[in-house]
């Protein structure tokens, strides 16, 4: 360059008229200078205004450019730990701009998601892999098929200076294949799904059918009824040896498969997936053994939850690169409670492994995602790699060791997961994810298996609390709600903020909750309003061979306003889905309430309260039933707000 011109020198930035500088020692006038900039204030609007000719090159795309800002905290003490060496990121950010302008990509906000975003936190997961690997003298590694075709080919395409395979298989296809005394601890472990399973689905695979144990096929078995289930197969001696045999072939079959993969099988190998709990190198790990094959699993996980000291405590290595063992609490929280996005991210098109054929050839079950969202993963990918391709060809980066890049990533990836902008909410609130453990239902990532008014009812610490088998995605799905409500979840989520904090500062009070099945029963809950005035009460009632005919709740002090957002039921019989009953406003029966004009449901407390709901088909019932009330207490000077 002709010139250097440095604000530090002349005590003013671009944005306060250092271009003034330039034009004096260039000698030309302010037209005839061409300035190029990603920042619009320093770059475009002030040399404008002094005549130079501007071009606005933003280094991000403008749907991900904020999202980018706020990965890293702004106060300078926070953000001087992510800065500590002489590297600070090693160019990160740079290849990442590099990557989002490869063909395509930068249009295109699903390849633009995967080159920003995935392509950098994959990356690093591949380094580590990699250096790992060298640092143990493995020389082989085992990447878990549906995510491991493309983790593979980071693999490779870093350098990471392993022999990577495809390797097909999967928790239900080894849990299946790990049942060696058929014991309940065994039996249990499979039996138990995320999601109650059709007695037919759970049984097959163990040679069993559900007549055996009294159970129709489409009887559908809790997780919690898997360990009564387990008793019943291993208290009878023909059915226990009938799982027994069915796994022994299930294993016959996958050791074929294993050395038909690696014919020379090394004494160590690395098994690399995304982790939590490491089910698959249990499982492996105890079939070599079982099998007397001198060969020992080394776990490489991309994050691991505390459950894998089950892995470690066998005896087998086991680590984690962004968290490891459940720490740090906010990637491995974060993570670990809404992983379903990443893995959608990095599925191929194959369906499941479940099972193996005589010859030893992975059999694929169905692919139940839709094309339109295969398609959109394959956008993604394709966007990840212009990342490794771009990472591949920069020193600074392939010489910096992974633990320099560790912060940045955590950043990267816990902001993605926890603030999602509306273009992803846009593009992943399409998507569904598939259950597997030999099951074909899929549900969608931010949806909730919750009558959608309980997100206005919920209280934040309520929602954060949601269990992934009533919401996949927390986090975009309370984010889709309101960022109010996204933030909140957020803050308690990652212990940033105490619950209370969104919490009406008024003191708890009463609910009286009561009910008739022939005779009269009433039991108290204390509750506490959220700062928009809002509760989510629930009562759960164990009942035998009982019907319900009434429920009440008895609440508020005379002169309160109370909108009441619905009674609703869910009914959970033994073997039988769950069944949801909400009761009509119009069908209520209050005393002490005095409707509001101008807004249904909306009363003024005159003497003491109540409501009651009819039930008119719960009759000879044997299971649980959830009564939730949806209410509020609205500012007495402002019964019907908007």
């Amino acid at each position: 360059g002709n010139f250097l011109i440095a604000s530090s020198r002349f005590r003013r930035s671009k944005a306060h008229g250092l271009h003034r500088e330039l034009i004096d020692r260039a000698g030309v006038k302010a037209g005839q200078i061409l300035h190029v900039g990603d920042n619009h204030g320093a770059d475009v609007a002030a040399p404008a205004q002094l005549g130079v000719q501007t071009v606005w090159r933003p280094r991000f795309p403008n749907a991900f450019a904020a999202a980018i800002q706020t990965e890293l905290p702004f106060t300078r003490s926070e953000r001087a730990p992510f800065f500590a060496g002489a590297q600070g990121d090693a160019g990160l950010n740079a290849i990442r701009a590099q990557a989002v302008e490869a063909p395509g990509n930068w249009n295109d906000p699903v390849r633009a998601w995967g080159a920003l975003f995935l392509g950098p936190v994959m990356t690093g997961f591949a380094k580590w892999v990699g250096e790992r690997c060298r640092d143990v003298q493995i020389d082989t590694a085992l990447c878990l098929m549906r995510e491991g075709k493309i983790i593979k080919l980071v693999l490779d395409g870093v350098g990471a200076g392993v022999a990577t395979h495809e390797f097909y298989t999967s928790r239900f296809a080894l849990l299946t294949a790990s049942i060696f005394r058929g014991d309940d601890s065994e039996l249990t472990k499979f039996l138990a799904r995320p999601q109650p399973a059709r007695a037919l689905e759970l049984l097959a695979p163990l040679g069993l059918t559900p007549a055996q144990v009294d159970l129709e096929d489409d009887a559908l078995v809790p997780a919690e009824a898997a360990y009564q289930l387990a008793r019943k197969i291993t208290s009878d001696p023909k059915m226990r040896a009938q799982a027994c045999e069915a796994s022994a072939e299930a294993r016959r079959r996958f050791l074929i498969y294993l050395r038909e993969t690696l014919p020379d099988l090394p004494g160590r190998v690395a098994v690399v997936d995304l982790g939590y709990s490491g089910t698959i190198q249990t499982c492996l790990q105890a079939i070599l053994d079982y099998e007397k094959i001198a060969c020992q699993t080394h776990g490489l996980y991309f994050v691991t939850g505390s459950g894998i000291r089950k892995v470690q405590q066998a005896g087998a290595c086991a680590e984690g690169f962004l968290a490891e063992n459940g720490q740090p609490l906010a990637i491995a929280h974060s993570f670990m409670r809404s992983p379903e996005l990443v893995e959608q991210c990095l599925m191929c098109s194959l369906g499941s492994t479940i099972a193996y054929d005589e010859s030893g050839l992975p059999a694929l079950g169905e692919q139940h995602l839709p094309a339109t969202q295969l398609a959109s993963i394959q956008q993604v990918q394709e966007g990840l790699l212009d990342y490794v391709k771009c990472f591949a060809k920069t020193p600074t980066l392939r010489e910096t060791d992974s633990a320099t890049l560790r912060p940045f990533l955590e950043a990267i990836l816990v902001r993605a997961l926890t603030v999602p902008t509306p273009a992803e909410l846009k593009v992943f609130g399409q998507w569904v994810h598939d259950e597997n453990l030999g099951s074909s239902r899929t549900r969608p990532l931010i949806a909730s298996d919750l009558d959608p008014d309980y997100l206005y009812y919920a209280s934040a610490h309520q929602l954060a609390s949601l269990a992934s088998s009533s919401a996949y995605w927390i986090f975009g799905l309370a984010q889709n709600d309101s960022p109010m409500t996204g933030e909140a979840v957020r803050s308690i989520f990652l212990r940033k903020t105490q619950p209370e904090a969104f919490s009406c500062h008024e003191h708890e009070r009463k609910l009286h909750f009561f009910w008739n099945d022939g005779e009269a029963h009433r039991a108290d809950r204390n509750y506490t309003l959220s700062n928009r005035r809002t509760a989510w009460t629930r009562f759960a009632l164990d009942i035998q061979n009982s019907e319900l005919r009434e429920i009440g709740f008895s609440l508020g002090r005379p002169g309160d306003v109370i909108k009441v957002g619905g009674v609703i039921l869910r009914l959970n019989r033994a073997g039988s889905p769950v069944e949801v009953i909400r009761e009509p406003l119009e069908e209520l029966q209050t005393f002490g309430l005095e409707p509001l004009k101008g807004s249904q449901g909306t009363y003024l407390v005159t003497d003491t309260a109540g409501i009651i709901a009819e039930i008119r088909d719960v009759r000879d019932f044997t299971g649980v039933v959830q009564v939730d009330l949806l209410f509020a207490h609205l500012p007495a000077g402002d019964p019907c707000p908007s």
